[in-house]
């Protein structure tokens, strides 16, 4: 089956409304008008249809859009938020840009910036393209921030994670 055949056989057992997928048909499993979709652990949700299992977020994309994109991005940071103005066709570099892994919180508890004791100064820095960029040693941690905060603006652009959206850090 190719793409087009899947998002149309989606969009006539689905409909879309405000963030969320309900069943157009019913089964004896589930009513037309139940909300479809259940939410992983990982804090995204999925949908399963014809025994498939897809990224709830990505099957509103493309029954919107007409076509799976390559990565998606939840532009608040919010996985859970699957409204069509939230989710963006981007690379899975642009989508890595705003990521907030685990281990970027660093012992400041600044994301991006870090303690050297040894020479009782903070450091920037920064992952670009897969690569760590030091941003400079400071006195204070709000020098570095705000280093890293400009960094983030020159290189990721639309694509950084504004600190009202930073995402909460799951451990």
């Amino acid at each position: 089956m190719n793409d087009t055949t899947v998002i149309e056989n989606l969009r006539s057992a689905l409909e879309y409304r405000d963030g969320k997928l309900f069943w157009r048909i019913n089964t004896p499993k589930r009513r037309a008008g139940d909300e479809a979709g259940y939410t992983e652990d990982t804090g995204y949700s999925r949908v399963q249809v014809n025994g498939v299992r897809y990224g709830l977020h990505r099957v509103i994309f493309a029954m919107h859009y007409g076509y799976w994109p390559q990565c998606i991005d939840h532009i608040n940071g919010n996985t859970t938020d699957n409204r069509i103005e939230n989710l963006r066709d981007v690379t899975v570099s642009q989508n890595g840009m705003n990521r907030c892994p685990k281990k970027a919180k660093t012992q400041t508890g600044i994301l991006g910036v870090s303690y050297e004791a040894s020479r009782n100064r903070y450091i920037a820095h920064i992952k670009i393209n897969g690569k760590y960029k030091n941003l400079g040693r400071f006195e204070t941690a709000e020098e570095a921030a705000q280093v890293r905060k400009d960094a983030e603006l020159k290189y990721f652009g639309e694509y950084r994670r504004d600190a009202r959206q930073a995402p909460t850090i799951r451990t």
